[in-house]
C-alpha cells in the first residue's frame, strides 16, 4: 500500500473504532468486547507500521529488519522522541502478541496499549505529514 493518505485514513478509522470498542468494553467487559478492542488496536498498529515503512522508504533511510528497528530509525532521524519510541515499541509488542500468542494478552496490558495508542495520535499525524 503506497497511498499515504489511505494509510492515515485507515489509522484514524481503527483508532476511532478502538475508542468505540473501549467504551463498549468499559460498559460490558466480556470476551467479545475484549477481542474487538484487541483487533482494532492490532489493525491500527499494522497501518502505523506501514506508514513508518513508507516514510523510511521515501526518505531512503535504509532497510530496517524489524518493526522495532523502523521506529528506532524514526527516532534517530528526529521524527519521534525517545518517549514516543517507547510507546511505539509497546504497541508493536502487543501487535506481535496478538499475531502470535493471542492467549497471553491480559486486560491490563491491552488497556495500557490502548491508552498508548490514543496518546500517540498526534505523533502518528506528524509521521503522516512527514511522509507526504
Amino acid at each position: 500500500m503506497k497511498d499515504v493518505n489511505l494509510l492515515i485514513r485507515k489509522i484514524k478509522e481503527h483508532v476511532n473504532d478502538a475508542k468505540t470498542a473501549y467504551a463498549g468494553f468499559r460498559e460490558k467487559s466480556d470476551k467479545i468486547m475484549f477481542n474487538n478492542l484487541a483487533m482494532e488496536c492490532f489493525q491500527a498498529c499494522n497501518y502505523i507500521i506501514s506508514l513508518a515503512g513508507f516514510l523510511i522508504e521515501k526518505k531512503s533511510w535504509g532497510y530496517p529488519t524489524s518493526y522495532s528497528e523502523m521506529f528506532r530509525t524514526l527516532n534517530e532521524r528526529n521524527i519521534i522522541s525517545e518517549n514516543e519510541l517507547k510507546g511505539f515499541l509497546k504497541i508493536i509488542s502487543l501487535r506481535n502478541r496478538i499475531a502470535h500468542e493471542y492467549y497471553e494478552i491480559d486486560k491490563e496490558r491491552l488497556l495500557g496499549i490502548y491508552s498508548t495508542l490514543v496518546a500517540l495520535e498526534k505523533t502518528i499525524e506528524k509521521i503522516g505529514i512527514e511522509a507526504k
